[in-house]
């Protein structure tokens, strides 16, 4: 019966996620960058129809900058709502005004832009469903709820993940591999010399094989296979097996997530087909290309020396986009979540108890939110990765520090004090 009662209200938050994200859908401000992700998903196209060598590939500008999945994600709903490739507008050039390309035709009209939505906010909304069962499994009173009516009220995730841009499909892959890592220890044998065995290797491929799609969305998803990598070394080294059998464990983890993340990598994009290494050796060349580029094109006061680094970073993630409400201390909160977190894994570690979601949340988390702190951009979408990860660590805080509160009051020692 509880088993029953924990799927209806899963599947009814899942309802209700989406109700929220797709209400409203098509009126959210149109972002110029929206129109270079529609006009240049007809590789979507091309690539289920398996022709390959098709010039949708040979015309895409920056091939090696801009991962395709989601075009891919784009193309598919697009072709739901009737839209071909041979629908789509150019693309939006940025030597332009927002009126010259809207009067030049490269703006996706509101229909089309509906459809292209749909593909990201449905992976949006996908993403947040995993997440909040993850954080359940945290099993802290109402974090996941919580965490879940903050985010969905907070302007910029609303806007940011309704977008037909990268971070709906960014963020529900992640939601896979992570869910999918808490399954490998979930499932793995404790204290067995075959600690990595049948019964969650498969776990772990998939894992690797969602963090290798991730990277096909953005980049700098490709940091989430030393997170994964990071959580089941944690995991493997505090069983009572011999040191020999625990560094087979790490090699073993370590081949199976980079070899998996690796293949479907390079198999979901053909622009790396051809000259793989020297392909791979551009997309980061190519990268690093364009960020600089971008850091010299704008006015970047903000991130000019160490100190005004701090000051934008920290006034980023703790105001502009935290999700608590700004009347509270939300860098208070995180850092009571991170000590309760950090605390948690070292109780964790010695006593060998089953808190693997907070370790693995805290672990992937971190990985993928200390990089972007270093952008030498001041850019909200830069900022998305340790917005959405230092959120959860607030919560979590918010929630440690009530319930602190409310048996302190509780307490007969509290009660004293006014005596």
């Amino acid at each position: 019966m509880k088993n029953i009662i924990c799927k209806v209200d899963a599947f009814a938050i899942l309802i209700i996620i989406s109700l929220i994200m797709y209400w409203n859908m098509g009126n959210i401000p149109i972002h110029p960058d929206e129109s270079h992700w529609i006009g240049l998903s007809a590789p979507f196209e091309a690539f289920i129809q398996g022709n390959f060598e098709h010039e949708y590939w040979k015309n895409l500008p920056a091939p090696y900058i801009n991962p395709p999945m989601t075009y891919y994600v784009i193309g598919l709903t697009r072709n739901l709502g009737g839209y071909s490739a041979d629908d789509l507008p150019p693309i939006y050039n940025f030597d332009l005004s927002y009126e010259e390309n809207l009067a030049r035709g490269r703006m996706p009209g509101q229909e089309l832009l509906w459809w292209s939505r749909l593909g990201t906010t449905t992976g949006s909304i996908l993403g947040l469903w995993v997440f909040f069962l993850i954080l359940k499994k945290v099993q802290i009173a109402w974090v996941s709820y919580i965490w879940l009516v903050l985010i969905l009220l907070t302007p910029y995730f609303r806007e940011t993940l309704r977008q037909a841009m990268n971070e709906g499909p960014f963020l529900f892959f992640i939601s896979l591999s992570v869910s999918m890592t808490l399954l490998v220890i979930q499932k793995a044998k404790s204290n067995s010399p075959n600690l990595i065995s049948l019964n969650s290797i498969s776990y772990l491929i998939c894992a690797g094989l969602f963090a290798g799609l991730a990277t096909q969305t953005k980049i700098n998803g490709g940091i989430l296979v030393i997170g994964i990598w990071g959580t089941l070394a944690l995991y493997i080294m505090r069983q009572s097996i011999p040191m020999n059998k625990k560094i087979m464990g790490l090699i073993l983890t370590g081949i199976i997530i980079s070899s998996s993340s690796l293949i479907i990598y390079i198999g979901t994009n053909p622009v790396l087909w051809t000259d793989t290494m020297m392909g791979l050796i551009k997309v980061l060349n190519d990268r690093a290309d364009v960020l600089e580029l971008q850091t010299n094109m704008v006015n970047n006061s903000a991130m000019s020396s160490t100190l005004a680094r701090i000051e934008t970073v920290s006034n980023r993630i703790l105001i502009d986009l935290a999700i608590l409400p700004k009347v509270l201390p939300n860098g208070l909160f995180l850092l009571i979540g991170m000590v309760f977190m950090i605390k948690s894994t070292y109780r964790w570690w010695i006593n060998k108890n089953s808190q693997h979601g907070l370790v693995t949340l805290l672990i992937t988390g971190l990985t993928l939110s200390i990089p972007p702190l270093f952008s030498p951009l001041d850019w909200p979408r830069y900022f998305f990765l340790p917005a959405f990860f230092f959120g959860i660590y607030a919560v979590i805080g918010l929630v440690i520090f009530i319930n602190y509160l409310y048996y302190s009051i509780l307490s007969e020692e509290f009660w004293k004090k006014f005596q």
